[in-house]
């Protein structure tokens, strides 16, 4: 026996049926529910327009795809030095912050070590701006040969550089920058057929959870001044 509540869902139904167009009513089942269309019950022009969305759609995924490479790569020709096979002074202010964060939430130790190319202005003087870019191309060499993958180098300005050390102490950092200096000024570099001995300041800090990048930059330029101070 049928309720009034049933028979006004049955009236409800059959208003709905009727209100809807032929082509609808069509795609329900014999209980109500609507059915899946099927590309069968599409006309022709339909079933054109529906590839060419579906083309449309592909082409436009790989452009995106293409974009978002090309935006990576120059996100990483923007942080990468002109000259040399490490970070510029965006990048390596960047890294540093990240390295000072990594300090501050998981208490990993950190360091770093800032090193400046003395008497760099005399080779180029003597020898030409191309030979000290090979000065300074064998730095860098020198440097990054003597420290592992995961530290980070970068060009801070003309002839200062900058390295990030991970899991580093004070002292550890202190020793690292010492060897750094005498492996540059142990070897002669080469150029334009002459033999020089190429001296550097460095000066190095441990990174603290309260630091921001400019203080502990700060603090490794104060180290380094005093090194050079303390070589001259």
């Amino acid at each position: 026996m049928e309720t009034k509540r049933t028979r006004r869902a049955k009236a409800a139904k059959d208003t709905v049926r009727r209100s809807e167009s032929p082509r609808r009513q069509a795609r329900r089942s014999p209980d109500g529910a609507l059915k899946d269309i099927d590309a069968t019950d599409l006309s022709d022009d339909v079933r054109s327009m529906v590839l060419q969305l579906a083309t449309r759609v592909d082409a436009l995924t790989g452009e995106l795809d293409l974009a978002r490479r090309r935006v990576a790569e120059l996100e990483t020709l923007a942080d990468e030095d002109a000259l040399l096979p490490v970070l510029n002074r965006g990048g390596f202010m960047r890294e540093l912050k990240r390295a000072i964060a990594v300090v501050d939430r998981y208490a990993t130790p950190a360091a770093l070590i800032c090193l400046n190319v003395d008497g760099l202005k005399a080779i180029n003087d003597a020898y030409g701006h191309a030979a000290g870019d090979a000065v300074l191309r064998e730095v860098v060499a020198r440097v990054r040969s003597r420290l592992r993958a995961s530290d980070i180098v970068g060009r801070l300005g003309g002839r200062e550089f900058g390295a990030i050390l991970w899991t580093a102490s004070a002292e550890d950092v202190e020793q690292k920058a010492d060897a750094l200096a005498a492996a540059i000024a142990g070897t002669p570099i080469s150029v334009v057929g002459h033999q020089v001995i190429v001296a550097v300041s460095a000066g190095a800090t441990a990174l603290a959870a309260t630091d921001s990048a400019e203080t502990a930059l700060g603090r490794a330029d104060e180290a380094m001044d005093g090194a050079r101070r303390g070589g001259s």
